[in-house]
């Protein structure tokens, strides 16, 4: 990821800018549960869409987001109605919610197919954590029946969707590409996608797990896999 992933760690002196006054407490959810038939995994789609955005594109990471904007790079709608509006400059639940809500469309009935527009304004405010140290991605998904909570962090797999806390109270919002692994495989580090302040705005980055105040805290990890809606709504 072409950064050391102690350095990183330090740098992160703004993660609260993607977390505070941010989520829920986790809802009871299937963990770690394949997607039903019918309604297959989005993270192979999630993975292609984040590799088409310029690393630190579209006026790069701001928090908080212009005054009448919402950390997007475009506007996120359902029919007519602007759920999130688009601008210079994004953050971190701004860009994992615009790379699912994309990824979400290209399900059979697009996104009118899973939610109105009342739903859609609910969804992404648990998405964007209303709550401190509430699950974000993780909290959104399986309650509006998007996805599922990943139970261990073993069971993760590149594109799915991940909040992390630090002990310190500093959040991001993420998609996940991959565990880094000691001599003994025990993970010590996350390699992830988003926008933040220590890549100039969108781009990959990496940050340590459990090992010193600057890291995530294992225990406030958060993942979900999402997937095309099974009923139409």
């Amino acid at each position: 990821m072409g950064r050391d992933l102690r350095a990183a760690s330090i740098t992160i002196v703004s993660l609260a800018a993607c977390s505070a006054l941010e989520s829920v407490e986790p809802t009871t959810a299937p963990h770690g549960a394949a997607s039903p038939p019918g309604a297959p995994a989005l993270n192979a789609r999630v993975l292609e869409l984040i590799a088409t955005y310029p690393d630190g594109g579209f006026g790069g990471y701001r928090w908080p987001a212009r005054r009448g904007t919402s950390g997007t790079t475009r506007d996120l709608a359902v029919g007519d109605d602007v759920v999130a509006t688009g601008g210079d400059g994004n953050h971190c639940v701004g860009v994992t919610l615009e790379v699912f809500w994309r990824a979400l469309d290209e399900c059979p009935g697009g996104i009118a197919a899973a939610l109105d527009a009342r739903r859609a304004r609910a969804f992404k405010r648990t998405w964007y954590v209303p709550v401190d140290r509430g699950a974000g991605s993780a909290e959104a998904l399986p309650a509006f029946d998007l996805g599922e909570r990943v139970a261990a962090l073993d069971d993760a797999r590149p594109g799915d969707f991940m909040q992390a806390w630090r002990a310190d109270g500093l959040g991001h919002s993420m998609v996940f590409l991959g565990w880094q692994r000691d001599e003994r495989g025990v993970i010590v580090g996350v390699d992830y996608w988003s926008s933040q302040p220590w890549t100039d705005g969108l781009g990959r980055a990496s940050t340590t797990i459990g090992i010193d105040d600057a890291s995530f805290d294992p225990a406030q990890v958060y993942l979900a896999r999402a997937r095309c809606p099974t009923v139409a709504r």
